[in-house]
């Protein structure tokens, strides 16, 4: 089923795109904004999935990253072997802007996870789907100190294939 969703998602995007190239005006068609465009796909809710189907936490570094490791690999693989259409297809985040929804994407979302915990998972993910942000929970009572912000960074950087990384406090 992930396949024929990913597909769908793919669709659509071209369905938006075509109208666009018909209907946006000069100011999408000038300076080759729309030919640059591309499909940014958000898989919301994993967190949700691996729990409820393997019990434990996307962030767990055994059994639930391996299972939402397949997951991204499934969606990757169903949104790249399409022929592109002058569109290119990725695996994401949600915006930090769009609040009820930021956290869904390659990123783990459990509260007891750690941050270096997070950064793990979210690079194992982002290795596969080849892109992503990860966002990584700090709570507020925890207050790492900028040496530890350094040494997320560094693991970020050094141990993983994280991409971007955004710390969010809450």
């Amino acid at each position: 089923k992930l396949g024929t969703l990913a597909r769908l998602a793919r669709s659509a995007g071209h369905a938006k795109f075509d109208f666009l190239r018909q209907h946006g005006g000069p100011q999408l068609t000038r300076r080759f904004l729309l030919d640059r465009a591309r499909l940014v796909v958000v898989p919301i809710g994993l967190e949700t999935v691996v729990r409820s189907v393997i019990g434990k936490p996307l962030s767990d570094g055994d059994t639930g990253t391996e299972f939402a490791k397949a997951i991204v690999a499934s969606l990757k693989d169903a949104l790249t072997t399409e022929s592109p259409r002058n569109m290119e297809a990725c695996l994401d985040e949600v915006p930090i802007t769009h609040a009820p929804l930021a956290g869904a994407g390659l990123t783990p979302s459990d509260p007891d996870s750690t941050p270096r915990q997070q950064i793990k998972a979210a690079g194992a993910l982002h290795a596969i789907a080849g892109s992503g942000t990860a966002v990584v929970r700090i709570s507020p009572e925890a207050a790492p100190s900028p040496e530890d912000f350094a040494g997320f960074l560094r693991q970020a950087w050094h141990q993983t294939e994280v991409h971007r990384i955004k710390f969010r406090v809450d």
